[in-house]
């Protein structure tokens, strides 16, 4: 069946989080409209992954208190598994969706 997007909640578990997530310039022609980058001090620049879908979300018409968002960061705690942190012997992180 089908749903509104008013109906729609939206949780976005532990991912890499912006301070942590440094990215190529290439980077910002892979993502769309609204994506989030910031660059330090440094001209490095980051990418934010939890802001750039919870904007994609609200721009295709989500209620933005309808979306929970886990400021975990995957990079930065071991108690997740990070491609970054830990290069190839790095595990997976489990995703699900619930209708």
């Amino acid at each position: 069946s089908e749903c509104s997007e008013k109906e729609i909640v939206a949780v976005l578990g532990p991912c890499a989080g912006f301070a942590k997530y440094e990215v190529g310039a290439e980077m910002r022609d892979c993502f769309p409209h609204g994506a989030v980058f910031r660059t330090d001090e440094s001209g490095r620049l980051y990418l934010g992954i939890r802001e750039s879908v919870a904007s994609s979300l609200v721009a295709a018409g989500l209620n933005p208190k309808a979306i929970f968002c886990s400021q975990e960061c995957t990079i930065s705690l071991p108690d997740f598994h990070s491609h970054r942190r830990q290069g190839k012997v790095a595990g997976r992180n489990l995703t699900f969706i619930v209708a």
